[in-house]
């Protein structure tokens, strides 16, 4: 765990300054209170639910976190170069109207509806909204890597260093317990495990399989965009300015989530951020990602029959 301490005293005491990192958090802070106070989330999924006006919703919620953060790194760096750049602005605009557009799409339904009978629709819902969604961002992260092409780094020149023996394996054991104490909650015994969905609507072998392979497509996607399109891609650009902001939009993806989950994902995003620029490789964040997301599993699992 040494290296990747060092690594965020670096970021917040040696990279960013301080005032940036305030308004960063207490940023963050009012956006997470705003949606929890107000359910937002809830009224926009409600109110707008098969609407255009979802997607213009979820974007301008995700482009205020996202690109509120660049704008108070220039604010207070007085660095400018970084919007003069095309594609860092076509990336900054279009990544909250391409995340919005997936979380909006419905349109799978209308396949379940035509595919399966009746019995298995409920699961199969969430099993092609898991795998639309994630055909959506890899296509899109797909698109800009092919757009930008392979351009040298602009910013960080120097090699990615190799990623220290074992930190995974420390992050994994730091977090665990953290997950299951959180499992204890009524919210996230609500949410937990998402393999309830199948458990509860004539279960079989075979729709756990297509819905756990859906579910665990669906994070590697979430690991394409933010932390390679978002970090690797984008800090070629911005430099370590693409950290915090992206960090701030992943937590706003959560706003339906726990609250406790919620906020953790934005300390997560940080992290996972911060290995992804440093280490230059996703590998690790997927592995990180999709361990902690089937521990929740297993956690929901243990309350769901305990």
């Amino acid at each position: 765990m040494k290296p990747i301490l060092q690594k965020i005293h670096w970021l917040f005491f040696a990279k960013l300054p301080l005032a940036f990192t305030l308004f960063c958090f207490c940023c963050t802070a009012l956006l997470i209170f705003i949606n929890y106070y107000f359910n937002l989330y809830n009224y926009i999924q409600t109110a707008y639910s098969k609407s255009l006006l979802q997607v213009i919703a979820y974007a301008l919620i995700y482009f205020l976190a996202f690109v509120s953060s660049f704008a108070a790194y220039s604010f207070f760096t007085k660095e400018n170069a970084f919007w003069k750049k095309k594609a860092f602005v076509v990336i900054i605009l279009s990544a909250p109207i391409v995340f919005g557009f997936q979380q909006y799409f419905y349109q799978h339904t209308n396949w379940v509806n035509y595919l399966f009978t009746e019995n298995n629709r409920t699961v199969y819902y969430t099993t092609f909204e898991w795998l639309c969604r994630s055909i959506i961002l890899l296509l899109y992260s797909f698109l800009i890597v092919w757009m930008i092409g392979k351009q040298p780094n602009l910013v960080n020149t120097s090699k990615p260093t190799l990623v220290p023996k074992n930190m995974y394996a420390y992050m994994i054991l730091t977090i665990v317990p953290f997950i299951i104490l959180a499992a204890s909650t009524n919210s996230f015994q609500a949410s937990y495990p998402k393999i309830k969905l199948v458990l509860t609507h004539y279960p079989s072998i075979e729709k756990a399989f297509y819905f756990e392979t859906a579910y665990t497509l669906n994070f590697i996607a979430i690991e394409v965009f933010f932390r390679y399109i978002l970090i690797i891609v984008l800090a070629r650009y911005c430099g370590v300015a693409c950290i915090v902001a992206m960090a701030m939009f992943y937590c706003t993806i959560h706003f339906g989530k726990p609250l406790l989950e919620c906020i953790s994902s934005f300390l997560g995003g940080i992290l996972l951020g911060l290995i992804a620029y440093e280490y230059q490789t996703i590998k690790g964040g997927i592995l990180l990602h999709l361990t902690i997301a089937y521990v929740m599993e297993i956690a929901g699992y243990y309350f769901l029959f305990s």
